[in-house]
């Protein structure tokens, strides 16, 4: 009788999960207008060249990237596991590449007004005060001396400013004049997890039907993210390498 018990106990938990494991996707990438007037260079004639940046191309487009708030695939090794989960696994980072073309090669690129921020509601706001998610990312110069319940956005091919709200090149345009910076912006779980997969988090200990009821309030909470929608914007410009 008690092994039936576990049985049903753990169905319902599972049941709760794979709500979630669908995820949520609303990702809006915009940017602010390009500053194409750089530095002015006058020849000997008097003509004035404008120089700075020509396009900045989002690689794939504007099509919406998955964050999924779900089970993990690969579970931490020791744990009693008594909650398991089908579906699909969470997918916790995007990435965003972005070509800068400019009006001539070896221009260094500049980042202003940089910012990452819940757009059309506080799905997500809400999902974190009630400690289910981490914080929203923000900028910052290495992921890896970040909180384990941060999010974090990191920039590789720009160097992050100290006030986290400008970045510049790490190196100058190419030949091509263009220049390639990836943003990569990585949620994480919240405290009601141990800031762990929530798979990892309640397999971790031993069953009693007090951890599945917690188990399945919590994980079935995270269906309330579906349609959060976030927006990463910023300003480029470029200039002559001095």
């Amino acid at each position: 009788m008690r092994k039936h018990r576990l049985t049903v106990l753990c169905v319902s938990a599972l049941g709760a999960l794979g709500v979630i494991s669908s995820g949520f996707a609303g990702w809006v990438i915009t940017m602010g207008p390009k500053d194409a007037s750089g530095t002015g260079s006058i020849t000997a004639d008097g003509d004035i060249t404008q120089q700075g940046v020509v396009s900045c191309q989002l690689e794939g487009g504007d099509t919406p990237k998955p964050i999924r708030f779900a089970a993990t695939k690969t579970p931490a090794p020791g744990g009693h596991g008594w909650l398991t989960a089908s579906g699909n696994e969470a997918v916790m980072s995007a990435t965003f590449k972005f070509t800068i073309t400019t009006t001539a090669a070896n221009m260094t690129v500049n980042f202003t007004d940089l910012k990452f921020e819940e757009t059309g509601g506080n799905k997500y706001a809400t999902a974190e005060g009630n400690g289910l998610v981490g914080s929203l990312p923000t900028f910052v110069a290495d992921a890896a001396t970040a909180g384990k319940g941060d999010g974090t956005i990191t920039l590789a091919g720009a160097t992050l400013g100290e006030n986290k709200t400008t970045a510049t090149s790490t190196a100058t345009t190419d030949a091509s004049k263009s220049l390639d910076v990836t943003f990569k912006v990585t949620f994480a779980w919240g405290t009601k997890f141990g800031n762990n997969n929530p798979l990892d988090y309640y397999n971790a200990s031993s069953y009693t039907s007090a951890l599945d009821s917690e188990a399945t309030k919590n994980i079935g909470a995270l269906k309330d993210l579906n349609g959060a929608a976030f927006k990463l914007s910023f300003k480029v410009s470029a200039t002559p390498k001095a």
